[in-house]
């Protein structure tokens, strides 16, 4: 089966797009996917991304900390200025420049569990953080002060692979029709003047 040129013009679009985002994503430029978040009692914003937590004192980034694993993980941030942080492995405490204070297995990944789906978060000042999911991920206080908005290169990047995954699964579709239409006009035998005859 020969792809016409309009198909391989697709075809490696969708390609060079989709190494594009996964060279970002391995150099740590973008992050798709968020791990937890949290705020202390200055008023720090903790957010967990792939393979760090950025610390934010209002719009700026004042530091990141290791969240112990290069894999997924959750976390966040306690009344006491400790930071609970679960690799579904292992549980840790750690204070908030990423010291480890205490580590144990996390049976049955229950804590990993708890921990990654929180979305609210109550601050000591009893302010209520919300993370909200909008295809993006937007954190706000007290239902109206927006802290926090994804960085515009993630969403893109986000944007773009959901794009392309949409458009491969189409592609792979057309490739199956064409392939199954030629498939049956060759199993269809030509007709010869002979057999037209009675």
């Amino acid at each position: 089966m020969e792809l016409s040129r309009t198909s391989k013009i697709c075809f490696f679009i969708i390609w060079f797009a989709v190494v594009v985002c996964l060279v970002l994503m391995n150099v740590g430029n973008v992050s798709i996917t968020y791990s937890g978040f949290g705020v202390d009692s200055a008023g720090v914003l903790y957010v967990g991304k792939e393979g760090v937590i950025e610390k934010y004192d209002g719009d700026k980034m004042v530091g990141t900390i290791s969240p112990q694993t290069s894999r997924g993980y959750a976390f966040t941030v306690k009344e006491d200025d400790t930071i609970l942080l679960s690799t579904a492995d292992m549980v840790y405490t750690l204070d908030l420049s990423g010291k480890v204070l205490d580590k144990w297995e996390d049976e049955g990944t229950s804590t990993f569990n708890d921990l990654q789906f929180i979305r609210k978060f109550i601050a000591k000042d009893g302010c209520q953080y919300t993370m909200k999911l909008h295809f993006g991920r937007t954190i706000i206080c007290s239902g109206e002060d927006v802290i926090y908005k994804m960085p515009m290169l993630d969403y893109i990047v986000r944007i773009l692979l959901c794009l392309c995954f949409i458009g491969a699964f189409v592609f792979a579709i057309a490739l199956f029709k064409q392939w199954l239409k030629e498939h049956n006009n060759k199993s269809v035998p030509e007709q010869t003047d002979k057999d037209l005859t009675i």
